[in-house]
């Protein structure tokens, strides 16, 4: 079981956040696992990124993210246009999910076929039967990125927790977020009972600390 949770607080006056990570994480080719891995990356001065998945293409997912999160840190947002700067990040990360998600395919079309999505897109019909056509076609519907990512970024006013999930979306999360395999059960977990983002500290740890003790109880993974 694999497990990354974000959750917003109050300490004293301003808003906090809660960051909860496991240190199961895979390896090279993705065949070996061990507990020993550090799912947190930390970008800027005071950004700190949670990751699930397969490690070298997390890592990968958030160099890719990099140049975007550091272009609008929240640090330096005017309160009164914290949404207009969460759209406007969001926007900054899709593009560089997509700029991933390209390399991805291009990668999978290379190693299967020889060449890279131009090239295939100009020669395809001629040269593929309508069957092979159609099964690449399935498996390029299939690339994953392989990783998730937890982007937890705060004002002094608001926090905001931005999801990347394993097919690309990038998600604008309400009041808390979860990846992993164990992030279904962790969020029906948090989901029982009303979140306020204004809850106090502790009974925010407590909150998610009961979430993760909850994942871990899942036999399948």
């Amino acid at each position: 079981m694999t497990l990354c949770i974000a959750a917003p607080c109050k300490h004293d006056s301003p808003p906090a956040l809660i960051l909860c990570a496991d240190t199961r994480g895979t390896h090279g080719t993705g065949l070996v696992a061990s507990d020993d891995t550090d799912k947190f990356r930390v970008i800027g001065d005071n950004t700190s990124v949670l990751i699930a998945g397969q490690i070298t293409k997390a890592n990968e997912l958030v160099n890719e993210c990099e140049i975007a999160i550091k272009a609008k840190m929240y640090s330096h947002v005017d309160p009164i246009n914290i949404d207009i700067f969460t759209t406007e990040i969001l926007q900054r990360l899709r593009g560089a999910v997509h700029r991933r998600k390209k390399e991805l395919i291009d990668e999978h079309l290379t190693l299967t076929i020889g060449m890279n999505m131009a090239e295939f897109l100009a020669v395809a019909r001629e040269r593929f039967s309508a069957d092979h056509y159609d099964r690449i076609w399935t498996e390029i519907g299939n690339v994953n990125l392989g990783a998730q990512v937890i982007i937890p970024l705060l004002s002094i006013e608001e926090a905001v927790i931005i999801l990347i999930d394993g097919s690309g979306q990038v998600i604008w999360a309400d009041h808390y977020g979860a990846i992993g395999t164990g992030s279904n059960i962790a969020e029906v977990i948090l989901a029982q009972k009303d979140y306020d983002d204004d809850m106090p500290l502790m009974e925010c740890l407590y909150r998610v600390y009961e979430a993760k003790v909850a994942a871990e109880k899942n036999p399948s993974y």
